[in-house]
């Protein structure tokens, strides 16, 4: 029942892998390095959002948030991935696990031509460890599939 997996789903995550896997050559890569930084939250309201980030992106020189050398937001905006907006949870994609089809509808988004869209993900849930993974093949010069890892629970 959608009910027991959203009283599951719904709370905070902080992700302990994300990666991309090639589905011809089966090779991994971490768009965001092997040690990404991030926190999922599920809202109970039917809200989501996603941070995740790569560790270590140099500081820029002043104290402008929206301000900086062209290599400093090129810096920010490529070591850095945000999205929120509503969830829905579509269908069980096994009957044998519990994995289930949900869908994110990117309202605002640090990537731009995500904004509106539906972002479709296999949620796979095995006690405090959250799998998400991509319902489709990623073209990135071959077909991927975005996988992201979790645990529930406190940001440290």
């Amino acid at each position: 029942m959608a009910s027991g997996f959203l009283s599951r789903l719904v709370g905070t995550w902080v992700l302990l892998d994300y990666r991309t896997e090639s589905l011809e050559t089966k090779q991994v890569a971490w768009p965001l390095g092997s040690d990404a930084q991030g926190i999922l939250v599920y809202s109970p309201e039917g809200y989501m959002s996603a941070q995740l980030m790569r560790p270590g992106t140099p500081k820029r020189q002043g104290q402008e948030v929206l301000l900086g050398t062209d290599e400093e937001l090129a810096a920010s905006m490529r070591n850095y991935l945000a999205y929120s907006g509503p969830f829905k949870i579509l269908d069980r994609v096994s009957t044998e696990t519990d994995t289930w089809r949900v869908v994110h509808e990117a309202e605002i988004s640090s990537y731009p031509n995500w904004i509106g869209s539906t972002q479709e993900r296999v949620a796979h849930l095995d006690g405090d460890i959250l799998k998400l993974s991509t319902a489709h093949p990623l073209v990135i010069h071959v077909r991927h599939m975005l996988v992201i890892k979790c645990e529930k629970g406190p940001c440290h």
